[in-house]
């Protein structure tokens, strides 16, 4: 019986060691996937000064702040004038996209103009070459020639892109200076005075399904675009789009 007793009770501290052992595995990191795509408006109307030091120059800060502050997800950079050109690829690397921003000025251009709803079409194409079933679209611009871009800003929308917008100037406007040191003329020969269209920028965001600020001394027009866009990816994830990251 000693004998039997011994050999049960060693059984039994082998099963214990052998035994599944219990731990506490950490929760799985869901990973913002969200795509959004800046369109930089690059035409002449970004030299105006009516807000200081100039609106090109705050537009670039304003760009800068958004990328430092958005922490996860992927982002492009486009830029129009007459034309739209891919400055950066969607990409994670938000130093490389802000060190291409400050060579961008309206001189770089080929091809002059206002052309934003080919702005948005690049954007969109970037996209969908990058499989982005949704993504976001953020215009920044002086707000010239908006509404022959609103049917754009709608169809990207009904593709499942959003189109938001910040506008870089005031209402009253200001003369658009040119490199060779006089100001743009309209077809009259006049003065052009370039204004910010509020209503008309307010009303393509509303086509395109996004949000509308006008450029602010803080970060509240930063913050309500960024928090749109991680809205749209905290509602993907638990709606079972999540990405799991070991």
């Amino acid at each position: 019986q000693p004998l039997w007793l011994a050999g049960g009770t060693g059984l039994l501290a082998i099963l214990a060691l052998a035994g599944p052992a219990w731990e506490r595995l950490p929760a799985p990191v869901f990973r913002n996937l969200s795509a959004l795509v800046i369109v930089l408006d690059l035409s002449w109307a970004m030299e105006a000064t009516d807000v200081k030091p100039g609106r090109l120059e705050r537009a670039r800060f304003k760009i800068n702040d958004l990328l430092r502050a958005r922490k996860d997800g992927q982002t492009a950079l486009v830029a129009y004038a007459g034309d739209a050109f891919v400055v950066a690829p969607l990409t994670d690397d938000t130093a490389t996209i802000a060190a291409q921003l400050m060579a961008l000025t309206p001189g770089v251009m080929p091809v002059q103009g206002t052309r934003m709803d080919l702005g948005l079409e690049a954007a969109a194409k970037l996209l969908r070459q990058a499989g982005q079933k949704t993504g976001d679209v953020l215009l920044v611009t002086a707000g010239e020639a908006v509404r022959a871009a609103a049917s754009e800003a709608e169809r990207l929308q009904q593709q499942g892109y959003r189109v938001s917008a910040i506008g870089i100037g005031s209402r009253d406007g200001a003369p658009v200076p040119l490199p060779d040191g006089g100001f743009l003329k309209d077809g009259a020969g006049r003065l052009a005075v370039s204004r910010l269209d509020i209503k008309a920028l307010w009303d393509l965001a509303q086509a395109g399904g996004g949000v509308y600020r006008t450029l602010d001394n803080g970060s509240a027009d930063t913050d309500a675009v960024l928090d749109f866009v991680d809205r749209r990816a905290e509602a993907e994830q638990q709606g079972g789009q999540e990405v799991h990251v070991d």
